[in-house]
């Protein structure tokens, strides 16, 4: 609607129209950069949701799983309902005492074997002992065997006691020394 009375030319609608495109293009860029801050914040949103995925199926893969749902159908129907971080500490606990049982084990089989060999020379040092006392024990029958007499009521049926000859291994009392009961010797 054009008033009466007054003329338009083309110079005045231009300057309209240049008024209506600058303002048309402020509210353009206006736009244009609304829409690039959404299109930069969905690219934002597409990598987060992007890693969150992959993160998950990280996780899943990790845990021994296909995918974050298996694993956490898995997870929600255990039994016992343990954190996963208390198994790890759990875990971690009872590698460190393993390695202390290691390292007992290591500790008394050297005792073991330390034990094990003061045993084996203290039998051959026994061994090398009673070589050595079953000679001197031969030696000492026979030069005392004569001397000594069997007890008997009488004092005239006291026999010499030959039979030391024979048997050279009497018994010997906790002090290893000879045991001939009620012998007497003779002076």
């Amino acid at each position: 609607m054009i008033p009466t009375g007054e003329t338009y030319s083309s110079l005045h609608l231009r300057e309209r129209d240049k008024l209506l495109v600058e303002r048309h293009l402020k509210e353009l860029a206006v736009v244009e950069r609304k829409v690039d801050k959404l299109k930069w914040s969905n690219t934002d949103l597409l990598k987060q949701l992007f890693d969150a995925q992959n993160r998950g199926h990280r996780l899943a893969m990790s845990l021994g799983f296909n995918d974050i749902y298996e694993a956490q159908v898995n997870i929600h129907n255990a039994d016992n309902c343990t954190l996963y971080k208390d198994c790890i500490d759990g875990f971690d606990k009872l590698r460190s005492d393993l390695a202390k049982a290691e390292s007992e084990k290591v500790k008394l089989r050297d005792e073991l074997r330390r034990v094990e060999e003061e045993r084996d020379q203290a039998k051959a040092s026994t061994r090398a002992m009673e070589k050595s006392h079953a000679v001197n024990r031969s030696d000492y029958y026979t030069q005392f065997a004569s001397k000594v007499l069997i007890p008997s009521p009488e004092p005239s049926l006291r026999l010499p006691a030959l039979h030391l000859l024979e048997n050279p291994r009497p018994k010997l009392s906790p002090l290893n020394l000879p045991n001939f009961g009620s012998v007497l010797i003779r002076s």
